[in-house]
């Protein structure tokens, strides 16, 4: 993974170029992040165990993320996706404004061919669908550019491969408690 920064901005008429700094991004090393941080990782995909207590390698452990609401709110564990590739949320909304086939392809409702002419996913019954399929094409499909300059910045940021597909053996998990108890 390289040191790409995306740079969103928001659009400002009182500044000189029409530009404010919104909004920055950079991909996160994350095997470098579990090392550093130590986590632990998560192994068990049962939530709770008998007696209906949070399972001790499971998404809710006390043993991983303690039992205060303090250190369950900043304790960071991983569970390991073996190597999977995962649309990112934020590309997968992004990508999806700006061609609705998105949707249908990366849910794989429906199969797709790539059309030369336009640059543009078409449906096709005998074409291809799933995220390994986008992952094969994202770098030719043809994000048309307007006027917009909001279009624009979300184009830029969809031609970061790295931040749309994500590719990784690890995949961060940080408990958020939704309910008090």
């Amino acid at each position: 993974m390289n040191n790409d920064v995306v740079e969103f901005y928001a659009l400002d008429e009182a500044s000189n170029d029409g530009k404010t700094k919104h909004l920055k991004l950079s991909p996160l090393n994350v095997a470098n992040f579990i090392k550093v941080n130590d986590l632990k990782e998560i192994t068990s995909p049962m939530s709770f165990s008998r007696g209906n207590l949070p399972d001790k390698d499971g998404l809710f452990s006390n043993e991983i993320f303690g039992i205060t609401k303090e250190d369950r709110s900043s304790i960071f564990a991983y569970v390991n996706l073996a190597g999977e590739t995962f649309l990112h949320p934020l590309a997968y909304k992004i990508w999806s404004r700006l061609d609705s086939n998105i949707k249908l392809c990366a849910q794989e409702a429906d199969n797709f061919v790539l059309d030369k002419e336009t640059g543009k996913l078409k449906s096709d019954p005998e074409g291809e669908t799933g995220i390994e399929f986008l992952r094969k094409v994202i770098k030719v499909i043809d994000f048309k550019r307007t006027d917009s300059a909001k279009r624009g910045v979300k184009i830029d940021f969809l031609k970061i491969q790295e931040l749309v597909l994500v590719r990784s053996t690890n995949y961060m998990a940080r408990f958020l408690e939704t309910s008090k108890h």
